[in-house]
């Protein structure tokens, strides 16, 4: 069932808040009842509600926002993924570390195209990253490839073949390289500047839907490419269709105007009540976590930001935004369960008020002190976390 791509692709995107501790999300999917038949079957047409608002820059190195990472996943296929800790290779199809682990060597898959043909080869990959690391450019994964102020060094080996030489050992490298969706550089290579070209509102990518129509502020349509490499997917097209809140999207769903969108965890008894539709319940793997900005003097104290850790009853955080804890849960670091090298080893600030009112006296923040908390007020869970973390 490789149209399922799409759909997980759609939901498995960013929850984001501003803090210490953080939730890790479960989010949940609605989609009309399926009759008891279900065998994939060719053909056939897939509606998506899209809440977040258009897309920005439809390119890997910039797609950060939530509605163009969702759409970018189905244009463009990564290098390769994790998925339960295991590798699933995408475009590549081995990557091998050096004896010193200095260096990694990236072997592409034979006879990958892009969508309009062309060839994809190491020469795409080398381009994606030189551009990246440019800082003209201004993508934001640059500084997830500089190592003590030294970039990685990516170099064509042959046709198929990469390397990456590292400025020092990195236990990172792996599982950040996972994030990177090559680019055509026949496309790209005149371009000056990548985040605003033109070339980005017709995105030629190498994933199993290919770029068909977009109208702002109503849909992104994207039809299937037949010799995407992991085989055609049996949907005939994908539509994003942009609503202009949730509670349109609900509606619109209700109406069978689409067939699948993200529920928040408020609006799912209501929906299940209909008894229209089915709900998968899955593991973001992503955090919604709270930012302490060191600009402002007073959050230059470690001890008035512990004291904040230790003052936000978390459990209470995650049952009053999420409804439950069968859809997020407390996390004990900035890492994800799925990701690789997460522990629970680690120090945890399990919600205590005697810490937080010691470590505010030690903090020597005056008695008045005030601070705001920013968050999206038009995303009802981060609305619920906010309102919480500011009376905690």
């Amino acid at each position: 069932m490789r149209n399922l791509f799409v759909p997980a692709a759609l939901i498995s995107l960013a929850l984001g808040l501003s803090g210490c501790d953080d939730a890790k999300n479960k989010e949940t999917a609605a989609a009309p009842a399926a009759s008891s038949d279900s065998a994939p079957k060719e053909g056939g047409s897939l509606i998506i509600g899209i809440t977040s608002g258009d897309p920005l820059a439809v390119n890997p190195i910039y797609a950060s926002d939530r509605t163009t990472l969702t759409i970018m996943q189905a244009l463009y296929a990564p290098l390769y993924s994790y998925n339960d800790g295991k590798v699933e290779w995408g475009l590549a199809e081995s990557l091998e570390p050096s004896a010193d682990n200095l260096s990694y060597t990236l072997k592409l898959k034979p006879n990958l195209k892009w969508q309009d043909g062309q060839p994809i080869t190491a020469d795409d990959v080398v381009f994606t990253f030189n551009k990246l690391l440019d800082e003209k450019q201004h993508s934001f994964f640059r500084s997830m490839f500089m190592f003590g102020g030294k970039p990685v060094q990516v170099s064509k080996v042959d046709d198929l073949t990469v390397k990456f030489t590292l400025p020092q050992v990195s236990a990172a490298f792996v599982g950040t390289l996972v994030q990177i969706y090559p680019i055509p550089q026949h496309v790209f290579a005149n371009e000056s500047d990548l985040e605003k070209s033109a070339k980005n509102d017709a995105p030629v990518g190498s994933g199993p839907f290919k770029f068909k129509e977009y109208r702002a502020g109503q849909y992104y349509a994207l039809t299937r490419f037949d010799d995407y490499w992991n085989g055609k997917a049996k949907l005939d097209s994908v539509t994003y269709r942009f609503a202009k809140d949730s509670n349109s999207a609900n509606l619109a769903l209700q109406n069978g105007e689409i067939n699948l969108k993200m529920v928040d965890p408020q609006d799912v008894t209501r929906l299940q009540k209909t008894d229209k539709f089915n709900f998968v319940v899955y593991p973001e793997g992503r955090l919604a976590y709270m930012t302490f900005n060191q600009n402002v003097p007073a959050m230059q104290s470690k001890a008035l930001r512990q004291a904040i850790a230790y003052a936000i009853n978390k459990n209470d955080l995650v049952t009053t935004a999420f409804t439950s804890l069968d859809y997020a849960k407390p996390a004990t670091s900035f890492l994800t369960p799925d990701t690789l090298y997460h522990s629970d080893d680690v120090d945890q600030y399990a919600y205590d008020l005697d810490k937080a009112k010691a470590l505010l006296k030690a903090s020597g923040a005056p008695n008045d002190l005030k601070l705001r908390l920013a968050y999206i007020n038009t995303n009802k869970t981060q609305e619920s976390m906010g309102c919480i973390s500011s009376s905690s």
